[in-house]
Protein backbone atom coordinates (compact mmCIF):
# COMPACT_ATOMS: atom_id res chain seq x y z
CA UNK A 1 0.00 0.00 0.00
CA UNK A 2 3.18 2.62 0.63
CA UNK A 3 3.99 1.71 -2.76
CA UNK A 4 1.29 2.70 -4.57
CA UNK A 5 1.02 5.92 -2.50
CA UNK A 6 4.04 6.83 -3.25
CA UNK A 7 3.44 6.12 -6.94
CA UNK A 8 0.13 8.00 -6.94
CA UNK A 9 2.68 11.20 -5.31
CA UNK A 10 5.29 11.03 -7.79
CA UNK A 11 2.49 11.47 -10.48
CA UNK A 12 0.46 14.06 -8.91
CA UNK A 13 3.78 16.08 -8.33
CA UNK A 14 4.28 15.87 -12.02
CA UNK A 15 0.97 16.65 -13.07
CA UNK A 16 1.47 19.58 -10.62
CA UNK A 17 4.42 21.07 -11.95
CA UNK A 18 3.15 20.37 -15.49
CA UNK A 19 0.32 22.16 -15.04
CA UNK A 20 1.19 25.04 -12.68
CA UNK A 21 4.80 25.66 -15.05
CA UNK A 22 2.24 26.28 -18.22
CA UNK A 23 -1.21 27.36 -17.54
CA UNK A 24 0.53 29.94 -14.90
CA UNK A 25 2.38 31.25 -18.26
CA UNK A 26 -0.62 31.51 -20.16
CA UNK A 27 -2.64 32.85 -17.38
CA UNK A 28 0.03 35.99 -17.18
CA UNK A 29 0.10 37.11 -21.13
CA UNK A 30 -1.17 40.24 -21.80
CA UNK A 31 -2.66 43.10 -24.27
CA UNK A 32 0.63 44.97 -22.98
CA UNK A 33 2.97 42.17 -25.40
CA UNK A 34 2.23 43.87 -28.12
CA UNK A 35 3.24 46.73 -26.53
CA UNK A 36 6.35 45.64 -25.78
CA UNK A 37 7.22 43.97 -29.03
CA UNK A 38 6.38 46.77 -31.19
CA UNK A 39 10.04 47.39 -31.76
CA UNK A 40 10.36 44.25 -33.43
CA UNK A 41 7.51 45.23 -36.18
CA UNK A 42 9.22 45.81 -39.58
CA UNK A 43 7.12 47.18 -42.53
CA UNK A 44 5.70 44.67 -45.21
CA UNK A 45 7.58 46.44 -47.66
CA UNK A 46 11.19 45.03 -46.04
CA UNK A 47 10.01 41.80 -45.43
CA UNK A 48 9.79 41.03 -49.60
CA UNK A 49 11.54 37.50 -49.39
CA UNK A 50 9.73 34.36 -49.20
CA UNK A 51 8.72 32.66 -46.77
CA UNK A 52 8.47 29.01 -46.34
CA UNK A 53 5.76 27.71 -43.82
CA UNK A 54 5.80 23.96 -42.25
CA UNK A 55 8.99 22.53 -43.76
CA UNK A 56 9.57 19.34 -42.20
CA UNK A 57 12.83 17.76 -40.37
CA UNK A 58 11.41 14.10 -39.37
CA UNK A 59 8.96 12.27 -39.73
CA UNK A 60 6.90 13.58 -36.26
CA UNK A 61 3.78 15.30 -37.10
CA UNK A 62 4.73 18.20 -35.14
CA UNK A 63 8.36 18.59 -35.91
CA UNK A 64 8.37 21.27 -38.40
CA UNK A 65 9.82 25.07 -39.02
CA UNK A 66 9.19 28.25 -41.16
CA UNK A 67 11.71 29.14 -42.65
CA UNK A 68 12.19 33.22 -43.68
CA UNK A 69 14.73 34.85 -46.26
CA UNK A 70 16.02 37.90 -46.91
CA UNK A 71 14.54 39.91 -49.49
CA UNK A 72 18.33 40.46 -51.20
CA UNK A 73 20.16 38.12 -52.68
CA UNK A 74 23.31 37.88 -53.68
CA UNK A 75 25.27 35.15 -55.64
CA UNK A 76 28.35 34.33 -53.69
CA UNK A 77 27.18 35.74 -50.48
CA UNK A 78 27.21 33.85 -46.95
CA UNK A 79 24.61 34.47 -44.98
CA UNK A 80 24.00 34.31 -40.96
CA UNK A 81 20.95 32.18 -39.52
CA UNK A 82 18.83 33.12 -36.38
CA UNK A 83 17.06 30.24 -35.25
CA UNK A 84 14.14 30.98 -32.60
CA UNK A 85 13.15 27.88 -30.46
CA UNK A 86 9.39 28.95 -28.71
CA UNK A 87 8.31 28.21 -24.91
CA UNK A 88 5.88 27.12 -23.10
CA UNK A 89 7.20 24.92 -20.05
CA UNK A 90 7.95 21.77 -22.70
CA UNK A 91 4.55 20.97 -22.86
CA UNK A 92 2.68 24.01 -25.02
CA UNK A 93 3.69 26.50 -27.36
CA UNK A 94 3.81 27.17 -31.69
CA UNK A 95 6.69 27.99 -33.72
CA UNK A 96 4.16 30.54 -35.10
CA UNK A 97 5.45 32.51 -31.70
CA UNK A 98 8.56 33.12 -33.30
CA UNK A 99 7.20 35.11 -36.38
CA UNK A 100 7.91 38.74 -35.54
CA UNK A 101 10.92 37.85 -34.58
CA UNK A 102 11.56 36.25 -37.90
CA UNK A 103 10.10 38.85 -39.84
CA UNK A 104 12.72 41.36 -38.17
CA UNK A 105 15.79 39.41 -38.51
CA UNK A 106 15.34 38.54 -42.38
CA UNK A 107 14.68 42.70 -42.54
CA UNK A 108 18.24 43.12 -41.28
CA UNK A 109 19.83 40.33 -44.26
CA UNK A 110 19.85 37.22 -41.85
CA UNK A 111 18.19 33.83 -42.59
CA UNK A 112 15.63 33.33 -39.73
CA UNK A 113 13.74 30.25 -38.71
CA UNK A 114 11.35 29.35 -35.43
CA UNK A 115 10.96 25.05 -35.12
CA UNK A 116 8.57 23.22 -33.64
CA UNK A 117 9.78 20.00 -31.52
CA UNK A 118 8.26 17.37 -30.03
CA UNK A 119 5.97 18.39 -26.63
CA UNK A 120 5.72 16.41 -23.72
CA UNK A 121 1.86 15.85 -23.81
CA UNK A 122 -1.10 13.27 -24.48
CA UNK A 123 0.41 12.81 -27.96
CA UNK A 124 3.93 12.06 -27.58
CA UNK A 125 6.32 11.34 -24.08
CA UNK A 126 9.50 13.87 -24.53
CA UNK A 127 12.40 15.40 -22.60
CA UNK A 128 15.00 17.97 -22.60
CA UNK A 129 17.27 15.42 -24.94
CA UNK A 130 15.09 14.22 -27.37
CA UNK A 131 14.02 18.13 -27.52
CA UNK A 132 17.61 18.99 -28.26
CA UNK A 133 17.97 15.85 -30.90
CA UNK A 134 15.01 17.95 -32.66
CA UNK A 135 16.63 20.90 -32.71
CA UNK A 136 20.01 19.45 -33.76
CA UNK A 137 18.22 17.70 -36.69
CA UNK A 138 16.15 21.67 -37.58
CA UNK A 139 19.33 23.10 -38.25
CA UNK A 140 20.53 19.92 -40.52
CA UNK A 141 17.41 20.61 -42.57
CA UNK A 142 17.98 24.26 -42.49
CA UNK A 143 21.13 23.95 -44.16
CA UNK A 144 20.21 21.64 -46.43
CA UNK A 145 17.43 23.74 -47.52
CA UNK A 146 19.14 26.41 -47.77
CA UNK A 147 21.75 25.32 -49.82
CA UNK A 148 19.14 24.24 -52.38
CA UNK A 149 18.03 27.07 -52.76
CA UNK A 150 21.32 29.16 -53.52
CA UNK A 151 21.90 30.14 -49.55
CA UNK A 152 24.96 29.62 -48.18
CA UNK A 153 24.54 29.87 -43.93
CA UNK A 154 28.05 29.56 -42.19
CA UNK A 155 27.10 31.02 -38.62
CA UNK A 156 24.47 31.33 -36.65
CA UNK A 157 22.86 32.43 -33.15
CA UNK A 158 20.11 30.42 -31.50
CA UNK A 159 17.19 32.14 -29.53
CA UNK A 160 14.33 31.17 -27.61
CA UNK A 161 11.67 32.42 -24.65
CA UNK A 162 10.99 30.36 -21.48
CA UNK A 163 11.61 26.60 -22.24
CA UNK A 164 12.54 27.25 -25.72
CA UNK A 165 15.76 29.65 -24.38
CA UNK A 166 16.70 26.70 -22.24
CA UNK A 167 16.85 24.62 -25.21
CA UNK A 168 18.70 27.63 -27.02
CA UNK A 169 21.67 27.80 -24.11
CA UNK A 170 21.85 24.07 -24.93
CA UNK A 171 22.36 23.72 -28.26
CA UNK A 172 24.72 27.01 -28.08
CA UNK A 173 26.87 25.59 -25.25
CA UNK A 174 26.47 21.63 -26.09
CA UNK A 175 27.07 21.59 -29.85
CA UNK A 176 29.35 25.36 -30.54
CA UNK A 177 31.76 23.72 -32.69
CA UNK A 178 29.84 20.43 -34.14
CA UNK A 179 27.05 21.98 -35.10
CA UNK A 180 26.20 22.15 -38.88
CA UNK A 181 26.29 25.82 -38.70
CA UNK A 182 28.50 27.25 -36.55
CA UNK A 183 27.17 29.19 -33.41
CA UNK A 184 28.33 32.47 -32.58
CA UNK A 185 26.12 34.00 -29.74
CA UNK A 186 22.79 32.83 -28.10
CA UNK A 187 20.21 35.19 -26.76
CA UNK A 188 16.68 34.55 -24.54
CA UNK A 189 14.71 35.33 -21.95
CA UNK A 190 12.98 34.13 -18.56
CA UNK A 191 14.73 30.74 -19.45
CA UNK A 192 15.68 27.61 -16.96
CA UNK A 193 19.59 27.28 -16.69
CA UNK A 194 19.31 24.51 -14.01
CA UNK A 195 16.91 21.38 -13.61
CA UNK A 196 18.39 20.22 -9.71
CA UNK A 197 15.69 20.17 -7.31
CA UNK A 198 16.75 21.95 -4.95
CA UNK A 199 17.36 25.46 -7.08
CA UNK A 200 13.37 25.10 -8.01
CA UNK A 201 12.23 24.34 -4.01
CA UNK A 202 12.34 21.34 -3.87
CA UNK A 203 13.64 18.98 -1.27
CA UNK A 204 15.64 15.47 -1.83
CA UNK A 205 12.52 13.41 -1.64
CA UNK A 206 9.89 11.20 -4.05
CA UNK A 207 8.76 14.92 -5.75
CA UNK A 208 12.55 16.16 -6.03
CA UNK A 209 13.05 12.49 -7.87
CA UNK A 210 10.01 12.64 -9.89
CA UNK A 211 11.05 15.76 -11.09
CA UNK A 212 14.41 14.92 -12.57
CA UNK A 213 12.39 11.97 -14.21
CA UNK A 214 10.15 13.99 -15.91
CA UNK A 215 12.76 16.31 -17.23
CA UNK A 216 15.26 14.14 -17.94
CA UNK A 217 13.12 11.14 -19.27
CA UNK A 218 15.16 8.67 -17.14
CA UNK A 219 13.40 6.99 -14.73
CA UNK A 220 15.38 7.83 -11.05
CA UNK A 221 16.34 4.71 -8.25
CA UNK A 222 17.58 4.65 -5.76
CA UNK A 223 20.54 3.31 -6.65
CA UNK A 224 21.11 5.76 -8.98
CA UNK A 225 20.05 8.45 -6.29
CA UNK A 226 23.19 6.72 -3.86
CA UNK A 227 25.84 6.86 -7.11
CA UNK A 228 25.29 10.05 -7.97
CA UNK A 229 24.05 9.68 -11.10
CA UNK A 230 20.96 11.84 -11.09
CA UNK A 231 23.17 14.67 -10.34
CA UNK A 232 25.04 14.16 -13.29
CA UNK A 233 21.95 13.99 -15.82
CA UNK A 234 20.71 16.74 -14.27
CA UNK A 235 24.18 18.32 -14.82
CA UNK A 236 23.84 17.26 -18.15
CA UNK A 237 20.58 19.25 -19.30
CA UNK A 238 21.44 22.38 -17.36
CA UNK A 239 22.44 25.29 -19.27
CA UNK A 240 24.57 26.99 -16.35
CA UNK A 241 26.18 23.59 -15.65
CA UNK A 242 27.14 23.42 -19.30
CA UNK A 243 29.22 26.34 -19.06
CA UNK A 244 32.87 26.14 -20.19
CA UNK A 245 35.61 28.79 -21.10
CA UNK A 246 34.88 27.50 -24.81
CA UNK A 247 31.44 28.64 -24.57
CA UNK A 248 29.72 31.39 -26.75
CA UNK A 249 28.60 35.00 -25.75
CA UNK A 250 24.93 34.82 -24.20
CA UNK A 251 21.89 37.65 -23.81
CA UNK A 252 19.66 36.99 -21.05
CA UNK A 253 16.53 38.67 -19.96
CA UNK A 254 14.64 38.10 -17.14
CA UNK A 255 12.19 40.04 -14.54
CA UNK A 256 12.29 39.81 -11.06
CA UNK A 257 8.39 39.21 -10.45
CA UNK A 258 8.43 36.11 -12.35
CA UNK A 259 6.58 33.12 -10.92
CA UNK A 260 6.87 30.46 -12.84
CA UNK A 261 11.18 30.22 -13.36
CA UNK A 262 13.07 31.57 -10.07
CA UNK A 263 14.63 34.08 -9.80
CA UNK A 264 17.65 32.20 -8.62
CA UNK A 265 17.90 30.64 -12.35
CA UNK A 266 19.65 33.82 -13.65
CA UNK A 267 22.38 34.03 -10.68
CA UNK A 268 23.35 30.52 -11.37
CA UNK A 269 23.71 31.59 -15.48
CA UNK A 270 25.65 34.62 -14.75
CA UNK A 271 27.97 32.81 -12.17
CA UNK A 272 28.75 30.44 -14.62
CA UNK A 273 29.43 32.54 -17.19
CA UNK A 274 31.37 34.89 -14.61
CA UNK A 275 33.64 31.97 -13.61
CA UNK A 276 34.29 30.97 -17.26
CA UNK A 277 34.70 34.79 -18.40
CA UNK A 278 32.93 34.41 -20.86
CA UNK A 279 30.81 37.98 -22.75
CA UNK A 280 27.32 38.58 -21.55
CA UNK A 281 25.13 40.59 -21.59
CA UNK A 282 21.96 40.74 -18.59
CA UNK A 283 19.18 43.05 -19.26
CA UNK A 284 17.04 43.29 -16.08
CA UNK A 285 12.98 44.34 -16.70
CA UNK A 286 12.33 45.34 -13.27
CA UNK A 287 8.45 45.76 -13.05
CA UNK A 288 7.64 41.91 -14.81
CA UNK A 289 7.30 38.45 -14.14
CA UNK A 290 7.84 35.73 -17.16
CA UNK A 291 6.61 37.34 -20.25
CA UNK A 292 8.53 40.40 -19.94
CA UNK A 293 5.42 42.34 -20.48
CA UNK A 294 5.80 45.34 -18.40
CA UNK A 295 9.32 46.59 -19.60
CA UNK A 296 9.03 47.74 -23.02
CA UNK A 297 12.01 49.92 -23.17
CA UNK A 298 13.54 46.83 -21.88
CA UNK A 299 12.49 44.96 -24.54
CA UNK A 300 13.93 48.13 -26.76
CA UNK A 301 16.95 47.34 -25.46
CA UNK A 302 17.29 43.59 -25.70
CA UNK A 303 16.60 44.23 -28.98
CA UNK A 304 19.63 46.71 -29.32
CA UNK A 305 21.61 44.70 -27.66
CA UNK A 306 20.50 41.35 -30.03
CA UNK A 307 22.06 43.82 -32.68
CA UNK A 308 24.82 45.20 -31.53
CA UNK A 309 25.71 40.87 -30.78
CA UNK A 310 25.00 40.39 -34.61
CA UNK A 311 27.58 43.20 -35.85
CA UNK A 312 30.05 42.08 -33.37
CA UNK A 313 29.80 38.18 -34.04
CA UNK A 314 28.82 37.86 -37.32
CA UNK A 315 30.49 38.98 -40.59
CA UNK A 316 29.83 42.91 -39.64
CA UNK A 317 29.04 43.63 -43.83
CA UNK A 318 25.91 41.12 -43.66
CA UNK A 319 24.02 42.99 -40.81
CA UNK A 320 21.92 45.87 -41.48
CA UNK A 321 22.17 48.62 -39.14
CA UNK A 322 19.19 50.35 -39.82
Amino acid sequence: MRIIYRILFVVFCIITFVSVFSLSMIATLSEKWEETIRYLKVADSNISGEIYKDLKYNDIDDCGYDLYLPAEKKHHRRYPLILFIHGGSFVSGDKNEGKDWCKYFSSKGCIAATVNYTLHNEKHTSDINRMHNDIKDCVQAIKNVCDSLGYTIDEMAVSGVSAGGCLAMLYAYREADDSPVPVKFVFQQSSPTNFHGRHWGFIEDSASISFASFITGVEITDSMIAKGIHTKLLDSISPSCMVTRNSVPTICAYGPHDRIVPPGQKRLLIAALDSCNIPYHNIDFPNSGHTLANDPDSMAAFIRKTDEFCRLYFNTKRYATE
